[in-house]
């Protein structure tokens, strides 16, 4: 195989996949950013590149980024790199969105380059969220019942006396 199909083959991958692909500098630049990251932020690829990838994020992890890459570079510590965590990602619109987000370290000629695959979590949240009322429905359907059958047994003991004492 030569190397143009590789390539094709590779931007195949990378512009079908459904999970969003970022790919930064060592200094945090965007240098590739797929059509489900146009998607899942609202920006085109064109308005990102070569911009910081902390424009991707909200306040404090947009803050904290470049003292990460930083401090990754000096010491490396990876608090990211190499596994995978859920994450907050912040919209061209400003809105706030859960995602895991895996990153991996490679190198391009004499430079570090990360990739950044990211997954938005905004449904299985709400389906997680949607389980815990239902099961808070229903804790409180049982609770209901048994206060109810409680109160009836009470009811029918009181009607019972008052009926004795009323002669019936």
């Amino acid at each position: 195989m030569d190397k143009e199909q590789n390539e094709t083959r590779l931007r195949a991958v990378v512009d079908t996949a459904v999970d969003g692909v970022i790919l930064i500098d060592a200094n945090g630049s965007i240098l590739l950013f797929n059509p489900a990251c146009e998607r899942l932020f609202g920006y085109t690829a064109i308005e990102v590149m070569g911009l910081n990838v902390k424009l991707l994020m909200p306040p404090p992890y947009r803050n904290e980024h470049d003292d990460y890459l930083r401090n990754y570079h000096r010491t490396g510590d990876r608090k990211i790199i190499g596994i995978g965590r859920e994450v907050t990602g912040q919209r061209k619109d400003g809105t706030v969105f859960p995602m895991d987000l895996s990153v991996g370290e490679a190198t391009e000629g004499e430079r570090k380059i990360f990739v950044g695959i990211i997954h938005d979590l905004t449904d299985r949240k709400r389906t997680e969220e949607q389980l815990v009322q239902a099961q808070k429905m229903e804790t409180v359907g049982q609770l209901s019942g048994g206060i109810a059958h409680d109160f009836n047994n009470l009811l029918t003991v009181i009607i019972g006396n008052a009926e004795a004492l009323s002669g019936k």
